[in-house]
């Protein structure tokens, strides 16, 4: 199955018979992405961009990736990682924008089940610090 995602424009030729998009340049499940398309834009209001870090997590960008990938998530009840590389289904932080009430509202419907699948696709791919 391939992900298409809403968040890339891409200029596409249509002149011609056929439509070649160059994958690589997409960086579709890339970290940086992530980084910059979810949490800038959604999460560091309240992980970061304040004297208060919301449950101990910090998603600046010069300390997210660490505080995700491989670390235990203190408020799991399941002791999962924020962040299982390669697993994206014991991993906490899908499971926590998806249903928790705090990230509920945070993302509309459709755009919510995009960010989950961009994460979870970053995760499934051992979450690369790309």
């Amino acid at each position: 199955m391939d992900i298409v995602y809403t968040y890339y424009t891409y200029e596409v030729d249509k002149s011609g018979d056929n439509i070649v998009i160059d994958v690589d340049a997409l960086e579709l499940a890339s970290y940086g992405r992530i980084q910059e398309q979810v949490f800038d834009a959604n999460c560091i209001a309240c992980h970061g961009g304040s004297t208060q870090v919301a449950g101990k997590l910090n998603l600046t960008r010069d300390k997210s990736y660490a505080a995700l990938v491989d670390v235990e998530a203190p408020l799991s009840p399941d002791k999962k990682k924020y962040v299982d590389p390669g697993n994206p289904n014991n991993s906490y932080l899908p499971e926590i924008l998806e249903d928790n009430d705090y990230h509920k509202d945070m993302f509309n419907s459709t755009g919510k089940q995009e960010v989950l699948a961009l994460i979870k696709t970053w995760i499934q791919e051992d979450a690369p610090d790309n």
